[in-house]
């Protein structure tokens, strides 16, 4: 009888769980469906506002939107936010297959990382630099032609609920 309690108690738990995710999810969706809706005129303005709110709602410190030009091989960096000078400049246009943006352009796979070697960019602040503890890259596909990439670091590992949230949305 115990048992049986436990593995009851056990069961809501994971049931609750489950409905906050799915409401946490829920409520992203309709956030960036308003974004999406607000300016969608000017690329780089939009860009920004994707990736400025996709790192408040996931709780990220580090975040970046690519394009891909028609008229050119690679990912140019459009967007980003918590990116030193550096970065930026350095990561302005991304070859095929250099670096993760590099193979998320040829994979047009979803790459996340969550061991994360000194290799990776750090995030800064005004009180210093640290390693992130997850990295993610979702391609941004458009009748399976790649059109995008997303690029999120954070201080936390991100959930599996939290990365199919980005693959949904990327498909907006």
């Amino acid at each position: 009888m115990k048992n049986s309690l436990e593995r009851a108690k056990e069961e809501e738990n994971l049931r609750r769980d489950e409905e906050g995710q799915l409401n946490w999810a829920s409520n992203g969706i309709n956030l960036f469906n308003k974004v999406l809706r607000v300016d969608n005129s000017d690329m780089k303005t939009l860009a920004g506002e994707i990736i400025k709110n996709l790192t408040l709602y996931l709780d990220s410190q580090m975040g970046a939107f690519y394009i891909v030009p028609p008229d050119r091989k690679g990912a140019e960096l459009v967007a980003h936010i918590g990116f030193s000078k550096e970065k930026a400049s350095v990561n302005g246009f991304v070859e095929p297959g250099k670096g993760l943006i590099g193979r998320a352009y040829l994979e047009k796979e979803t790459i996340f990382i969550s061991d994360i070697t000194p290799d990776i960019d750090q995030i800064g602040s005004g009180l210093g630099r640290a390693l992130p503890k997850s990295a993610l890259i979702v391609p941004l596909l458009y009748n399976k032609d790649l059109v995008g990439i997303i690029e999120i670091y954070s201080f936390k590992v991100l959930q599996p609920y939290q990365i199919s949230f980005v693959e949904k949305l990327s498909e907006n």
